[in-house]
Formats: C-alpha cells, sequence, structure tokens
C-alpha cells in the first residue's frame, strides 16, 4: 500500500477521499527511501568486511561479486559505494578503468601490526565526515 501510494503520488494523482495529499506522500516515500538507502548500504559493508584483504584493508570482491551478494544491481551497488566513500568510511583508488576500494582503517581494519595500523589510519583522513541535509 506504501508503495502504490509513492507511485501515485510521484503521478499526480493523489487526490481522492481518505488519501492524504500528494506533498505528504512524497515526504514519507522520501523517508521510506532513505531508510532502505541505509539498509542496502549496511548489508553491502558487511560483504565487504568477508572480501577483506587482511594486510591492505582493500575489498578484494569485484563490483559484480558485491552487487549480487546483497541483491543489487553494479549500478545501484556503484551509488552506495560513492556514499560509503562521501562520509569516508571507504577509499577509492582508480587505475585505469578498474576502482579499487579498501576500508578507512580508522573505521576497521584487519592490519596485524600496530605500527602499520597506526600508520594506515593516519594517512586515511578523518574518521568520518559529518552529513547535513545528505551533503558532506
Amino acid at each position: 500500500a506504501v508503495l502504490a501510494a509513492c507511485r501515485t503520488a510521484s503521478s499526480g494523482n493523489s487526490s481522492g477521499a481518505g488519501r492524504p495529499p500528494a506533498k505528504e506522500i512524497t515526504s514519507g516515500c522520501w523517508v521510506i527511501f532513505r531508510i532502505s538507502r541505509m539498509a542496502l548500504a549496511v548489508m553491502v559493508w558487511a560483504r565487504m568486511l568477508e572480501h577483506l584483504r587482511m594486510d591492505t584493508g582493500e575489498i578484494m570482491a569485484t563490483r559484480q561479486q558485491l552487487a549480487e551478494r546483497v541483491g543489487e544491481t553494479p549500478q545501484n551497488l556503484s551509488r552506495i559505494m560513492s556514499e560509503l566513500a562521501s562520509i569516508n568510511a571507504i577509499r577509492r583508488e582508480k587505475e585505469g578503468r578498474t576502482v579499487r576500494y579498501f576500508l578507512n582503517p580508522g573505521i576497521a581494519t584487519h592490519i596485524p601490526n600496530a605500527s602499520a595500523r597506526k600508520a594506515a589510519r593516519e594517512g586515511a583522513g578523518p574518521l568520518l565526515r559529518i552529513m547535513e541535509g545528505g551533503k558532506p
């Protein structure tokens, strides 16, 4: 029912007895959308930890593999990865057409050596960036 109301609101046909105004439905849809995106980001994060290289923090799964694990398209997974990178939870390194992802060692790391962990944390930047209004 909620998704049907969202579709109706987005098409501009939300008038009628017993239905809230389109503005209220659209706001509710935005909240539902954001919550579902956060849940997906948590699932992606959990799957990345399963594919973490112990000594470097590199995520060894491909975009396609991660997308299949969470039941999403590779394009949508890229959007989630971009959001995680925008808050500094992960960082990406582009090499030609290939993008490699690494967990921020200040958040999660499997680097076994204490001095290597410290150096990785110092080079990673801030722990997390605070977001206001969806923008860093």
